[in-house]
């Protein structure tokens, strides 16, 4: 009896020893959610349902590994009462909001939730994020920017974490902007405020083996939707609409299916990229009023040969002249699209929804 009450007690003693070692090791998973209002105070406590921050920067300064940030409906500005001073309490940090490993999502969508920015910036982008997920399907942010930046929103080393459900107004003073820069970006809408606003409207990183763009539009950027060149695309249901190319392909694509493609007049509505691939279907797409002067709806200049089959051209006899858009290839490409779509169908349209 002794005996096993000595050893009970020795296995108790044990228990306490380890868990107590336990409560000493920081634990990854222990994440939590901060909370950001237009009435919120932001303070070094601030983030709990009752006691927000007023700014997203803040709730960010105080977040950990795996967070969400949950953004209720308002505006966040790094210049809210418009005095170009910026860093005043409850605005956004001056030169950018940057954010790392969490979540942010809005609590009422990207029509009721704006971020502005202004003023003269020494950062790189706008909003950048490390191994971020930036707004979920519903629960995104409208971002407005009004001044030369490289990127608007930039995200990189995200393998998973995608850039979702935004709304991006660019109204840059001059050329160069990329409006998102990110692996995987879905239903997202981007339009260029002024012209020459954008240069990429969505660029896609190539940083990761497989990269995606769904549900997409992009209005009135120099390149559309333009994919890396050291990972395979997967680019399926998107707009580009009055681009100069709508989309370019700088490296393989693995699947470019049922996008849509309209009045991009400066060069194509689709254009592979010297060195690039079609690996995987190039179908269900509708190319219409592209390529201005050249009238091409896809121009081939990848140096390999291409089946494009049931694609809709823009008239119901296929590839051809206005109103219908050509199939064109470069010197040593081919491309075949003897296979054609008499119709346009639906693609990329839930991205305007």
């Amino acid at each position: 009896m002794r005996k096993y009450a000595a050893i009970k007690l020795t296995t108790l003693l044990a228990s306490l020893v380890a868990g107590l070692a336990c409560s000493l090791i920081p634990t990854p998973g222990w994440s939590t959610t901060l909370h950001v209002e237009n009435w919120g105070v932001d303070s070094p406590t601030c983030g709990t349902s009752t006691a927000p921050c007023r700014s997203i920067g803040k709730a960010s300064s105080l977040s950990m590994f795996g967070d969400t940030i949950l953004v209720g409906p308002g505006r966040y500005s790094n210049d809210l009462d418009g005095d170009s001073v910026y860093d005043e309490p409850g605005e956004e940090p001056a030169n950018g909001l940057t954010l790392s490993n969490v979540t942010v999502k809005s609590t009422h969508g990207a029509a009721a939730t704006r971020i502005e920015y202004g003023g003269n910036f020494s950062a790189s982008a706008v909003i950048y994020g490390i191994g971020i997920t930036f707004g979920v399907r519903n629960h995104g942010f409208t971002v407005v920017f009004q001044q030369s930046v490289l990127n608007v929103l930039r995200v990189i080393y995200n393998p998973t974490y995608p850039v979702v459900g935004n709304i991006l107004y660019v109204f840059s003073p001059s050329p160069g902007v990329d409006a998102i820069t990110a692996a995987i970006v879905r239903d997202n809408r981007v339009t260029a405020g002024s012209p020459g606003a954008i240069y990429d409207g969505i660029q896609l990183a190539g940083f990761v083996d497989v990269v995606v763009a769904e549900r997409n539009a992009v209005v009135g950027a120099l390149f559309g939707l333009k994919g890396p060149s050291i990972a395979p695309n997967k680019i399926r249901h998107n707009v580009a609409l009055e681009n100069g190319y709508g989309f370019r392909m700088d490296g393989d694509v693995a699947n470019f299916t049922s996008n849509i493609a309209i009045a991009n007049s400066a060069a194509t509505g689709v254009y592979l990229n010297p060195g690039s691939a079609v690996t995987g279907p190039f179908e269900g797409n509708t190319l219409v009023g592209n390529g201005g002067v050249g009238n091409c709806g896809l121009f081939n200049d990848s140096g390999s040969s291409v089946i494009a089959k049931k694609n809709f051209w823009g008239a119901a006899t296929g590839p051809g002249a206005d109103p219908g858009d050509l199939s064109c290839s470069g010197v040593g490409s081919s491309t075949d699209s003897t296979l054609f779509l008499t119709a346009p169908v639906a693609g990329g349209l839930g991205a305007l929804q």
